[in-house]
C-alpha cells in the first residue's frame, strides 16, 4: 500500500520513535517523486543540518540525499539521478561499528563515506511526507518506508 501526498500540507506523522543512540540503522523506502527537491521521510529534531537525527530527502532536479547525524556532525551522501516519475526504492545506512554511512539506490551502492557520530535521539517525530518544521511537502507516493 502507498501513501500519497499532494505537495502542499499532508504526513504522516508516527510520534517520537525510532531513537538511535550509538547502533546502526537502516531507512529505506518506495518513492515516486512528481516534484523533485522536497523531504521524503525521517526523523530529525529539526529542519536545520544542526539537528541529530536521519532523513531522506529529495533533491531538485531529481534523486536523493541520505542524511544522518548528531547535532554537531552530519554525513550526507548524494544520489544524482533523476527518478522523477517513477518508482525508486531508497536505502540509506549507517554502521555504528565501523562509522560507514551508505546509501543505495534500487538495491545498487551509490556511495559511501567514514564518519564518526554520537547519538542520533532526539526528540522529533519520525515523519512521512515533510520535514520536522512542517515544510518541505512531499508531491509523489511513499511505500514500506521501514
Amino acid at each position: 500500500m502507498s501513501r500519497s501526498f499532494d505537495g502542499v500540507n499532508d504526513n504522516v506523522n508516527m510520534g517520537n520513535t525510532n531513537d538511535v543512540t550509538t547502533g546502526s540503522l537502516s531507512l529505506a523506502g518506495w518513492v515516486y517523486e512528481i516534484t523533485t527537491g522536497q523531504t521524503m521521510f525521517g526523523k530529525r529534531a529539526g529542519a536545520t543540518t544542526a539537528n541529530a537525527g536521519y532523513h531522506i530527502v529529495g533533491k531538485a532536479g531529481g534523486g536523493c540525499s541520505w542524511r544522518v547525524g548528531d547535532g554537531v556532525v552530519q554525513v550526507l551522501r548524494n544520489v544524482n539521478v533523476n527518478a522523477q516519475n517513477s518508482w525508486v526504492f531508497y536505502c540509506g545506512t549507517y554502521d555504528g561499528g565501523t562509522d560507514v554511512s551508505t546509501v543505495y539506490r534500487n538495491g545498487v551502492f551509490v556511495s559511501n563515506t567514514v564518519a564518526a557520530l554520537a547519538s542520533l535521539t532526539n526528540t522529533g517525530s519520525f515523519v512521512c511526507g515533510e520535514n520536522a518544521a512542517g515544510g518541505a511537502d512531499f508531491n509523489g507516493f511513499e511505500a514500506f518506508v521501514q
